[in-house]
């Protein structure tokens, strides 16, 4: 056990929009600082009527993993009876821990990245939220 506990040394929350110019085309939702980091939380929001799924990719060294394609249903998180998606819910991502806390540690540059599996439709907009925090 180490001397000098390292414990999360800023804040690094971050957001990303997916509308129909993406296309397919997998965007950085969350990197690690130069320290290395942890994502405490990963939630999608569908803006729209039309159910979309999506790829969550671990992303390393310029390469991405294929880690889980994931459904968002339609509205989910934008009315009152559909909830968003828990993306570290290991029922959706079978890897992560249940218990105590479910988090992903990072080493420095390291992240999550997403893409969709089919273009949106026109004004669709999907959601996907990233807390976390950087050593």
């Amino acid at each position: 056990m180490s001397a000098n506990p390292v414990f999360i040394g800023t804040v690094n929350n971050q957001g990303t929009e997916f509308d129909n110019a993406d296309g397919t085309t997998a965007l950085s939702v969350w990197t690690a600082g130069a320290s290395g980091g942890v994502l405490e939380a990963l939630q999608a929001t569908n803006l729209s009527a039309n159910p979309y799924a999506l790829i969550v990719y671990f992303r390393k060294g310029g390469v991405n993993y294929h880690m889980q394609q994931v459904t968002i249903p339609a509205n989910a998180g934008s009315d009152a009876a559909t909830l968003p998606v828990n993306l570290l819910d290991p029922a959706v991502l079978p890897f992560v821990n249940a218990e105590p806390n479910r988090t992903i540690l990072f080493a420095a540059s390291e992240g999550i990245y997403i893409a969709m599996t089919g273009a949106l439709a026109g004004p669709d907009i999907v959601h996907v939220v990233a807390l976390g925090g950087d050593y």
